[in-house]
C-alpha cells in the first residue's frame, strides 16, 4: 500500500478490499492468508469479483452507492426445477395417479 501511495501521490483512492475471515488464532495468520482458498472460498472470492466487474461503469461514473449496492448484494441462488420422473414413473396416460389395479 505504500508505494501505491507513493506512486500516486496520495492515499486518497478507492480500493477494493476482500475479507478472508480469520483463523481465530493470531498465530495462524500467515498460514491462513496464504494457503490456497477452499472450492466453495474460491467460488466466493469468484463472486466478489464478478460482482465488481459488474459494478465497474457505476464506479468510473462517480456513482459510489450504486457500486456499492452491485459490489455488496448477490442474487439468491435459484430453486432447481423438481426432478422429472422416468418414462412409466406410477402416472397414467393422462398424467394422474395409476389407477390401483393397473
Amino acid at each position: 500500500m505504500r508505494d501505491i501511495h507513493a506512486q500516486l501521490g496520495t492515499g486518497d483512492y478507492w480500493r477494493l478490499r476482500l475479507g478472508i475471515g480469520h483463523p481465530g488464532v493470531k498465530s495462524e495468520v500467515v498460514n491462513w492468508v496464504l494457503k490456497k482458498p477452499l472450492k466453495e472460498q474460491r467460488e466466493a472470492i469468484d463472486d466478489a469479483i464478478t460482482r465488481t466487474l459488474h459494478a465497474a461503469p457505476a464506479l468510473m461514473a462517480g456513482e459510489m452507492e450504486k457500486a456499492t449496492l452491485l459490489i455488496h448484494t448477490s442474487k439468491p441462488p435459484r430453486p432447481k426445477p423438481p426432478r422429472r420422473e422416468p418414462d412409466g414413473g406410477g402416472r397414467g396416460q393422462d398424467g394422474g395417479a395409476a389407477p390401483a389395479d393397473a
